[in-house]
């Protein structure tokens, strides 16, 4: 079944909590996030690089860090039903959310596929 994507850029709260921040994200949250929330089955962290420049000349992100989650389905549907449950499992306790995590500029984004991925 082809996988959607849920995509997170996100920043620490601050330089000083940027381990806090990477050890609750890498340790805690992904594991949180993939095991309670149904629909989400495999997530990915990255740090931005900032030494390479848009290919389009266009400003890089402001954020440090991006997180891929893989969604089993690929319709608004289903997106929705993850988003929804996402947000069930914040408010239930079950998916921590650190005071490490600056929530001002986080950016969520949800993608369905358009086509066969290419190697």
């Amino acid at each position: 079944m082809p996988r959607s994507v849920m995509v997170v850029f996100s920043n620490p709260a601050s330089p000083e909590q940027e381990d806090e921040y990477n050890r609750w994200y890498t340790e805690k949250h992904i594991t949180d996030v993939v095991g309670n929330v149904p629909g989400i089955v495999k997530a990915t962290r990255y740090q931005l690089s900032k030494d390479v420049g848009s290919a389009t000349g266009a400003p890089n992100n402001p954020c440090s860090y991006l997180a891929i989650y893989e969604i089993e389905g690929e319709t608004p549907a289903a997106l929705k039903a993850v988003s929804e449950a996402l947000s069930a499992a914040i408010q239930a306790g079950k998916v921590d959310i650190s005071p490490a995590l600056d929530i001002g500029t986080l950016q969520t984004s949800y993608a369905v596929p358009i086509g066969e991925a290419s190697e």
